[in-house]
Order: structure tokens, then C-alpha cells, then sequence
């Protein structure tokens, strides 16, 4: 989270964050991480995060 505060662009932190809420069974929280996650890798043309962030959203 304070690496968000610091770099908001960073899709990575946004993904790892997402697999920690989803560990803690914040699984809305976890769908809204994954969800920023993927727009930020697409934008970055990262394709592949991309996918996975999508699949991380479709298996919940």
C-alpha cells in the first residue's frame, strides 16, 4: 500500500496486493486490485500480466 501511495502506476504492487487481500479473504478488495492491475498492465502493454490478472478475476 505505501508503495501505491508512493508510485500509483506500479501494476505490479497492485497485483501482489490483490493476492494478499484475496489470502486474507478480502475478496472484493482482492477483484478491485486485480481489476487496476490489468488496466495498468494493458496500458503498459504488458500482455501477458494482463492475462493473468484477468484469469486471477475470472477464478473468483
Amino acid at each position: 500500500t505505501q508503495t501505491l501511495k508512493i508510485e500509483p502506476t506500479f501494476a505490479d504492487a497492485f497485483y501482489k496486493r490483490g493476492l494478499a487481500r484475496l489470502d486474507l479473504n478480502k475478496v472484493e478488495e482482492a477483484i478491485q486490485d486485480f481489476k487496476k492491475a490489468a488496466d495498468l498492465f494493458q496500458e503498459q502493454g504488458r500482455t501477458e500480466n494482463y492475462q493473468e490478472a484477468m484469469e486471477a478475476i475470472k477464478k473468483l
